[in-house]
């Protein structure tokens, strides 16, 4: 059992494995380190419902902060009345570790995991039915002009939260680092294992419990795949969504197809031959174990996080570097070389288009691109004259 936040009053985030099929969840533990029953069934069901280890990390975070409220309050924290009181708190304390308030946008995340919380209790029955209106404004379209309605007759019940702070869309640009310092990360690796793993999230850009999730059967490195039952062509990964003993997650529901490049299979050749010398290693059914005790078995999370911030500052990059660094590196080159918005939502697993829009920001390069074309454009046209 891993248990965080002992540095802080209880109750405490901790993680527990799931006796069943031996994957683990998060979850909230009281001063006596015992499970607080309805907070336990509700992150429970959400690892059963296939959300990722690191969301439900973090509601088990933010739902201990609610409950410690709470408990320095003295508030029943099964209350939905609790919420009005809570965001106000939230507003104007500093957090956890800055001495400043907390963001708007971090605010919001906290009180979308204990309204989730409440709203569990709602349909479990621990709370009446009539709490949903302390947590959302509940309308319906019932008023809407028949036109709007036509393809949907049926009335609809829609919930709005209650509690939601005003957040503007704001597109920066995501932090990345430049080619150079990729290269010096596979020079400082030790293994080829290692320097798939970096190509896999730097040239395929999959997210770290999209890449820990692979399958040796999902690698098809191949011109024609129709003997594997597959008709994609060139060489390409299949990310699927599946539940795995290491608890890495693929984020999306839906499975999708990501090319390779050739560095990709070539580093994958590599691994191969490395990876045979392993018994262990060898007959596993995932591409990503472990040559070291527990040989064989799947890497972790914590693993490749380590992993890139050691090579990171082996390369001299100066910027803290993470696993979610190298596949912003694929959005930010996909969107340089001006591919098509849908293509890059498709490739990267984004349900929504409002996440790939991050990567279309207008950098000063591409800023001073547009102005030298569009003046190169107006000098031929005057020219033509």
């Amino acid at each position: 059992m891993e248990v965080v936040g002992l540095e802080r009053e209880p109750p405490f985030a901790a993680r527990l494995p799931l006796l069943d099929d031996q994957l683990a969840y998060w979850t909230v533990l009281d001063a006596g380190f015992r499970r607080i029953p309805i907070v336990d069934d509700y992150l429970f069901a959400l690892a059963r419902s296939g959300r990722s280890e690191n969301t439900i990390k973090a509601y088990a975070r933010d739902i201990a902060i609610f409950l410690r409220w709470c408990g320095s309050r003295r508030r029943q924290w099964m209350d939905a009345a609790s919420l009005d009181d809570f965001q106000a708190f939230l507003l104007v304390d500093p957090g956890r570790h800055s001495g400043r308030p907390r963001q708007d946008s971090t605010i919001n995340r906290l009180l979308t995991a204990v309204r989730g919380l409440l709203r569990f209790c709602v349909e479990t029955g621990h709370l009446p039915r009539g709490a949903l209106g302390r947590l959302y404004r509940i309308t319906d379209n019932r008023f809407l002009p028949a036109e709007a309605r036509r393809e949907r007759p049926v009335t609809e019940e829609r919930l709005t939260p209650q509690h939601q702070l005003p957040v503007p869309l704001q597109f920066e640009p995501p932090e990345v680092i430049a080619d150079v310092e990729f290269v010096g990360m596979l020079t400082a690796a030790r293994s080829n294992r290692d320097r798939l793993l970096l190509a896999v999230l730097h040239d395929c850009g999959l997210r770290v419990g999209e890449a820990l999730g692979l399958r040796r059967g999902d690698v098809h490195f191949f011109l024609d795949s129709q003997h594997l039952g597959c008709d994609f062509e060139g060489a390409h990964l299949h990310v699927r969504r599946r539940r795995n003993v290491n608890g890495a997650v693929a984020k999306s529901r839906r499975p999708r197809v990501v090319p390779a490049p050739t560095e990709v299979v070539q580093w994958y050749g590599l691994y191969l031959l490395e990876r045979d010398r392993v018994r262990e290693a060898r007959e596993s059914a995932f591409l990503f174990v472990n040559f070291a005790p527990p040989a064989g078995e799947p890497m972790r999370h914590r693993n490749v996080w380590e992993l890139v911030r050691r090579l990171a500052r082996s390369a001299g990059i100066p910027a803290a570097v993470t696993p979610h660094t190298l596949r912003h590196c694929f959005g930010t080159t996909l969107a340089d070389a001006e591919t098509a918005i849908d293509t890059i939502a498709e490739l990267m697993g984004h349900a929504s288009i409002r996440s790939t829009m991050v990567y279309l920001h207008p950098s000063r390069a591409r800023r001073r691109a547009a102005v030298e074309h569009m003046a190169a454009v107006r000098e031929k046209t005057r020219a033509g004259q």
